[in-house]
């Protein structure tokens, strides 16, 4: 008799098995792995609700699960906390990092449906496979004061159909460090460099200088992730004439000299002039000047006269600059 309340037993628990739904969710969920570089820098100086940067997420052309058949409406949202709403639509999802949101859209699905930020719902009849061509940027936002490095790791988005079935799943494949660079602020300014008397008769012909005379830019950084620098840009626009793309800089309307100007020289090179650009290495007159981590960094420059026209004349001769400082 003990025997025979075993074999009972296990034939019931195959009948328990064959008893669940039916096999078509049994490929339910299809993972969407999402990938990135291993390190992430952000820049925790921009401003709330500035998009710190993006990863562009694909997967296999055709997902082809039998979870996916049929007709129904889905649902694509993020699966973290909703931290607030997106100011141009869907939501901004907690990322886990403090400061740090997530918000997605689809680039391309085949037509299927919206590129709206997500949450979306769409209407989808699916007789083989779930969707065609596609793939999707993942945004990370700023919500507030970033304080420190996290990290991106694991489920972050699924699909979800109105009968509660959840067809796909997004996860990062491997954990995305998300570090803060450091930002830096001008210590002093104006900055003043006085080049002092110069007899003209020292510059004797054309593009004959005088000595040059140091100064430097000093920043003070902080708010990186210890490991972490920034590389620091610099561009010099001429005040007097912002047009002034050249190597020389102007002298002002009050000066009294003229066919000289002024030279600032970065390792002994001349700096040309430009206007400050929207984007790094968007103009020539951008230079690099080194990388930068928590703490002072300075920048040391020299400036000197030097003669421009065959007849010049004495009297005071002064030029302003402003120095744009970039980050990235």
């Amino acid at each position: 008799m003990k025997n025979l309340t075993q074999i009972l037993a296990y034939i019931g628990s195959v009948i328990l098995l064959c008893s669940t739904p039916s096999i078509s969710r049994a490929a339910c969920p299809e993972i969407l792995y999402a990938s990135g570089p291993a390190e992430l820098r952000v820049d925790p100086s921009k401003a709330v609700g500035s998009v710190l940067t993006s990863i562009t997420v694909t997967w296999p052309t055709t997902l082809a699960g039998p979870c996916a058949r049929g007709s129904y409406t889905m649902v694509y949202a993020g699966t973290g906390a909703v931290v607030m709403p997106n100011p141009t639509g869907g939501n901004l999802y907690d990322s886990g990092i403090p400061g740090i949101a997530l918000r997605m859209k689809f680039d391309y699905v085949d037509g299927i449906c919206s590129t709206a930020y997500w949450p979306v719902s769409c209407k989808v009849n699916n007789t083989t496979s779930l969707i065609t061509g596609a793939s999707m940027t993942v945004e990370l936002v700023k919500t507030g004061p970033i304080s420190g490095s996290g990290v991106l790791s694991g489920l972050f988005a699924n699909w979800v159909t109105d009968g509660g079935v959840v067809i796909a799943e997004h996860l990062w494949t491997t954990s995305i460090v998300v570090a803060p660079i450091p930002t830096c602020a001008v210590t002093a300014s104006p900055i003043e460099v006085p080049l002092g008397a110069v007899a003209l008769s020292t510059l004797t012909g054309m593009d004959t200088t005088s000595p040059e005379k140091s100064f430097s830019i000093d920043l003070e950084c902080s708010g990186g992730a210890p490991s972490l620098v920034t590389s620091v840009y610099v561009t010099l626009t001429d005040q007097t004439s912002p047009g002034n793309t050249s190597d020389i800089l102007s002298l002002t309307p009050t000066s009294t000299a003229a066919g000289v100007g002024i030279q600032v020289l970065n390792g002994g090179v001349p700096v040309h002039y430009g206007l400050a650009p929207d984007v790094i290495g968007g103009d020539a007159s951008q230079w690099f000047a080194g990388s930068a981590g928590n703490g002072t960094f300075t920048i040391p420059l020299t400036a000197r006269y030097i003669r421009t026209l065959p007849v010049a004349k004495p009297g005071s001769a002064n030029g302003v600059a402003i120095f744009t400082i970039s980050y990235n």
